[in-house]
């Protein structure tokens, strides 16, 4: 597997503050953190004699950092899946207090339980970051191309993107999400019926949701139903996003869209070994994949940006509307055809209509970018990432 450099920028956050890394299992937390802080103090709570000292007696936490600091001079502590003893965050907390130059790295691949128990998350003195799987970036500066094919059916993971065996692992990452993450942490009580509600959820992938509908084809409550999409979220597999409300010509439907964190997933979940070009699973992986490069490039760099979308009940659409105030946004469709009419951006216009648009782009798999004489700016799917990531979209 390449070791492809990452984009998020550690040390710029550990300058000023300790720092929660979160990300879902496999995108390369613990590669990262070994990569750049080969001297630090490293705990894994996945390892059983760690998790069964640290969870009996947490303040062997204490003593064991202290005792480094004794013999080493790095400040790093990084502490593996923290999620799995929440409430080592007290010895944390104490340590920070104590020994000002200290940084902790605290990852997880779930943030449900420290949610649910209500634990000490550090009173502001540590910072939250994401990794989330591999970027355009990233591929392109490791490998000098990128296969949007490749990515839209073997997905993003570090470790499954140059498998020889992607689909494989795809099915094992999906039975290990469901055994580690759902049945050991007891985070539900009918597995089979969750497992049923995951391959739906993968199916409406990039939809909107509809709770009735689910609890209909899952056999379970619509109370359910809402818990089980919290469960996506709380433990990284999943984001909703809202839909952008501030219109009043056209009046915008409230539900939210769902999006998984990875393309590849979601083939896992479903058994999808391949995509073809002009179907609407192609359409919707299309999307998918724009949707992480986004929401990858907000989170690295930091931008206080909202990424919602705009359906109204006429079902007018813009695929995302990103925006850090009403007077700047940004409108992008996201459509997986090589040529357009004007009816495929017509969502782009109608909002305009009522905002004032900073850009208003189509992201496409036209050979050639260009603009339109209405201000639409047209770009293939590797123009437009190149420039997302030049920072010359935003």
């Amino acid at each position: 597997m390449s070791n492809y450099p990452r984009i998020l920028d550690l040390e710029s956050i550990l300058k000023r503050k300790s720092l929660f890394l979160f990300g879902p299992r496999q995108t390369g937390k613990s590669s990262l953190l070994k990569l750049h802080y080969p001297d630090a103090f490293y705990v894994d709570l996945l390892l059983n004699d760690n998790y069964a000292s640290l969870l009996k007696n947490p303040e062997l936490l204490r003593k064991r950092v202290e005792l480094f600091m004794k013999t080493h001079k790095s400040n790093i502590i990084i502490i593996d899946e923290i999620q799995k003893i929440p409430h080592l965050l007290d010895e944390v907390h104490a340590l920070i207090e104590k020994h000002k130059m200290l940084r902790f790295i605290l990852t997880g691949s779930s943030a449900r339980k420290l949610k649910a128990q209500g634990v000490n998350l550090l009173g502001g003195r540590a910072s939250r970051a994401e990794l989330f799987p591999l970027t355009f970036a990233e591929i392109k500066s490791e490998e000098n191309s990128f296969d949007y094919i490749r990515a839209m059916t073997s997905g993003l993971l570090p470790s499954i993107y140059n498998s020889e065996n992607a689909y494989e692992d795809l099915l094992d990452y999906a039975g290990l999400y469901l055994r580690d993450e759902i049945k050991l942490e007891g985070y539900v009580r009918n597995l089979n019926a969750f497992a049923e509600f995951l391959r739906l959820a993968a199916l409406s992938n990039t939809q909107q949701i509809n709770y009735a509908s689910f609890a209909s084809d899952s056999q379970v409550s619509v109370v359910t139903v809402k818990e089980y999409f919290q469960i996506l979220e709380d433990t990284l597999i999943g984001n909703q996003i809202n839909s952008f409300r501030h219109t009043e010509k056209r009046k915008a439907m409230s539900s939210c869209k769902f999006y998984f964190f990875d393309i590849g997933v979601v083939n896992g979940l479903i058994r999808r070994k391949e995509l073809t070009e002009g179907t609407a699973e192609f359409g919707a992986a299309f999307e998918q994949l724009i949707f992480q490069e986004l929401r990858a490039y907000i989170s690295y760099y930091r931008k206080d940006f909202k990424l919602e979308y705009w359906r109204t009940t006429d079902k007018t659409e813009v695929d995302f509307v990103i925006y850090e105030n009403l007077k700047t946004l940004y409108a992008i469709e996201i459509k997986s055809s090589k040529k357009l009419k004007p009816k495929d951006y017509s969502g782009l216009i109608k909002l305009e209509e009522e905002f004032p648009l900073k850009k208003k782009i189509v992201v496409c798999l036209t050979p050639h970018s260009m603009v339109e004489e209405n201000g639409v700016e047209v770009y293939n799917i590797n123009d437009f990432l190149s420039m997302l990531w030049s920072h010359d979209i935003f």
